[in-house]
């Protein structure tokens, strides 16, 4: 279904109240899915009872031996991977709200890797402590990172803050939530807006960053149930994932999405409203609009 080339990434979102046996298998065979060779994994809490670690298990020793590329946070690292040895393509990281680092903020950057500095656009980017920002990142050895908040876009804030985060020199991921204008213009497969038969690099229309919790699967992480691709992968078997894709297209919620991302090319990308975008925040901006 995936080209190599589109190189999905899979966020897998594992929480107390989401841990039972069927929702753990068919986690399990998501990473075994040979389209899918980036995976982050965001777990909520600092510990795990005897019984969830026993369910954890098969995830775990799959990290392990895998030769897949993982990001997980700090809390699993420390509960279930700080022991092992030699996991090649393990990273660390640790999500720092851009609001509540100031001065005096004190960080423990044992164990980590990478950092992700989480900004929202209903805060003007005035009143973020960017020369403290700065501070922390000269500071450390560690590759920082940008994140938005899924939520409704303030484009003057938004337009502020990239500026100041390409000033400061963090990082922006383009293989996964970012995208530059002059990239989607050019080539629309990255707006999900050619054919497969008429794209130059021959990708599918399919999303290309999947967020995976027990309410179901979602493109981008945008958790509105009308871009949904599956629901209740904890009630669900998944016999095999290709399955579920071509389930998708063609549906509601899949026609919701290709109406999402011409919105956004149309709105934004033609218009160069937009220099760099992030592609979580516009989807949802255009899920209200259209």
């Amino acid at each position: 279904m995936y080209k190599l080339i589109e190189s999905p990434v899979v966020e897998l979102e594992i929480t107390t109240n989401e841990i039972n046996s069927l929702y753990i298998k068919n986690i399990y065979k998501i990473l075994k899915y040979d389209s899918f060779n980036l995976f982050i994994i965001n777990s909520d809490y600092n510990s795990y009872h005897n019984e969830e670690n026993h369910l954890l298990s098969p995830i775990v020793e799959y990290i392990k031996n895998s030769n897949k590329m993982f990001l997980v946070d700090r809390n699993f690292y420390i509960n279930h991977l700080k022991k092992s040895q030699n996991i090649p393509k393990l990273f660390v990281y640790e999500i720092l709200c851009a609001d509540k680092i100031s001065r005096c903020s004190e960080f423990d950057s044992s164990n980590v890797d990478i950092i992700f500095i989480k900004f929202d656009t209903s805060i003007s980017s005035e009143n973020y402590l960017w020369e403290d920002i700065q501070q922390l990142i000269n500071n450390s050895s560690i590759d920082f990172f940008a994140l938005f908040n899924n939520e409704n876009i303030n484009i003057k804030n938004y337009n502020e803050i990239i500026g100041k985060i390409i000033k400061f020199n963090i990082n922006l991921n383009f293989n996964s939530i970012y995208k530059d204008y002059l990239t989607v213009k050019e080539h629309p497969c990255n707006a999900y807006l050619c054919s497969k038969e008429k794209c130059h690099a021959n990708k599918s229309k399919l999303p290309r960053y999947l967020f995976v919790s027990c309410e179901g699967i979602y493109p981008y992480k945008v958790t509105n149930t009308r871009l949904i691709i599956t629901e209740h992968i904890d009630r669900v078997v998944i016999d095999n994932f290709d399955d579920i894709l071509n389930n998708y297209i063609g549906s509601e919620e899949y026609n919701n999405f290709i109406d999402c991302n011409k919105y956004i090319f149309f709105q934004y990308v033609l218009t160069k409203t937009i220099n760099i975008f992030a592609w979580n925040l516009f989807l949802v901006d255009a899920l209200n609009n259209i």
